[in-house]
Formats: structure tokens, C-alpha cells, sequence
């Protein structure tokens, strides 16, 4: 089972905001696979995204939900358990954003495969304890 991270989900929802791209192996296993699952994190960081001008979206953060729900992408909420994890999480110098803390932590409590192309993420997966595909 895997989550998306924000960049992946771009990528998976063909939205040109991202300039990321995943390996074809891993489009062709989130086309294949049954379920996916997203943190609302994710939505949340697109929505600030889009307001400060990083991101440009071509729908709505509603839209951008039902079509997830539509592409049998289950959207987990943000538990306790989840925030408990990220202080648990180690803190470096070159990467303090929160909403990949937020992203890991969910991958490390619901035990997900996180698919992400964040380089920083990638280059520290064994140091957050968590397994990845890009």
C-alpha cells in the first residue's frame, strides 16, 4: 500500500504544477494498484501552495478531492498518533518543512510505502525510517 506524496499526486492528476516526475515503473504501479492513499496535508500544503503563487492549480482544492475520491485515492485525516511521530522524526539543517514531516510521519504510522520525487526526502528515507519509491 502506498501514500502519494504531494508532488506525486500532482504528477498521478496530470497537473502541470510540478516539474517532478516519478520513474514509469512507479506510474505504471499507482495505475495499477487498488489503493492509494493521500494525507489531507497534502491538499492543504497544494492550497497555500496556490495562494502564495508556487503552485498553479487548474481546479479547486474541492475538485482536487472528489476527483482523488474518483481515482480510488482514499484521503487519510491527521491523527494524534500522526503528530506524536513527527516530534519523533530527526531534524536537520536542510529539511524543516512541515508538511513532508506531516507526509513522512502518516507514511511511518499507517506503514505506507511513501512514492515521492523530493530528492531531500529520498536522500534521508533511512533516517526517517521510512521506505520509498520515486
Amino acid at each position: 500500500m502506498y501514500l502519494l506524496d504531494t508532488n506525486a499526486l500532482l504528477i498521478f492528476l496530470k497537473n502541470d504544477g510540478t516539474e517532478a516526475s516519478l520513474t514509469e515503473e512507479t506510474k505504471k504501479l499507482m495505475v495499477s494498484e487498488s489503493k492509494l492513499y493521500l494525507s489531507i496535508v497534502s491538499l492543504w500544503e497544494m492550497s497555500i501552495k496556490a495562494k502564495i503563487g508556487k503552485l498553479e492549480l487548474k481546479k479547486t482544492i474541492s475538485e482536487v478531492e472528489e476527483n482523488c475520491y474518483q481515482q480510488g485515492i482514499e484521503i487519510i485525516p491527521i491523527k494524534s498518533s500522526h503528530l506524536d511521530e513527527t516530534v519523533n522524526l530527526p531534524l536537520f539543517d536542510d529539511h524543516k518543512d512541515p508538511f513532508d514531516r506531516m507526509i513522512i510521519a502518516t507514511s511511518k504510522i499507517e506503514g505506507l510505502t511513501l512514492i515521492s520525487t523530493d530528492g531531500v526526502i529520498r536522500a534521508k528515507k533511512d533516517e526517517y525510517g521510512i521506505d520509498l519509491i520515486w
